[in-house]
């Protein structure tokens, strides 16, 4: 995944999903909706089922509203990997994972278990800017899933937020209140529903609850 840096806090800008000798690329956005698979770029204008396999795997695009688009990769055993674009973020989601299948995954999202594990596979980091500097892509070492370079690439540093107490101070000064993004998270499951209040606010910005 990329990112990209909005004031004080980032969304995903763009993903690959590489399965076997596929690869398939989607941006954030809901107007023109183009896909790359093994660099061909298309384009869904309505609900369908992809016209092509991934690795073997079949999938779906769905216009849900004019506010969210959805790309489902349909695995093997009811997994799915979910990439779902509301506005101009995207939301990467494994649905269905098990241990026996991803129990050994590592990067920057962690471990399976929620370990912050670095790429030995036995370093836990307990500092996030340093785990997320750790897993820069290296295309030496990580290849290159993305049809063209952006941004900083290595051994050039990632740019990383600010995150002083001026940019707390303008998130209490937006516009929706903290009842009002519960209001909007009040359908999320528990263990997101912080979350989701905290990117409602910060974001100002109540259609950041659909990415939950």
């Amino acid at each position: 995944m990329r990112t990209v840096i909005t004031r004080w806090w980032s969304s995903i800008q763009s993903a690959a999903v590489r399965i076997g000798d596929d690869v398939f690329e989607v941006k954030a956005g809901i107007q023109d909706r183009p896909y790359w698979i093994n660099g061909e770029e298309g384009r869904f204008m309505t609900s369908m089922p992809f016209p092509f396999t991934l690795g073997g795997f079949e999938g779906r695009y769905r216009y849900i509203s004019d506010r969210v688009i959805q790309y489902k990769i349909f695995l093997n055993d009811h997994q799915n990997i979910t990439i779902r674009s509301v506005k101009d973020m995207l939301r990467i989601e494994m649905e269905g994972s098990d241990l026996d299948d991803y129990g050994e995954s590592l990067g920057l999202m962690g471990s399976f278990n929620g370990d912050l594990v670095g790429r030995d596979g036995t370093t836990i980091f307990t500092d996030t800017n340093e785990f997320g500097l750790h897993w820069q892509v290296n295309p030496s070492v990580d290849g290159q899933l993305f049809l063209q370079p952006e941004g900083r690439q290595f051994p050039e540093k990632c740019a990383m937020p600010s995150t002083t107490a001026t940019s707390t101070s303008r998130r209490l000064r937006g516009t929706i209140s903290k009842e009002a993004a519960e209001r909007a998270c009040a359908g999320v499951p528990g263990d997101q529903e912080a979350n989701c209040v905290f990117d409602v606010m910060a974001m100002d910005d109540v259609d950041a609850a659909l990415n939950y």
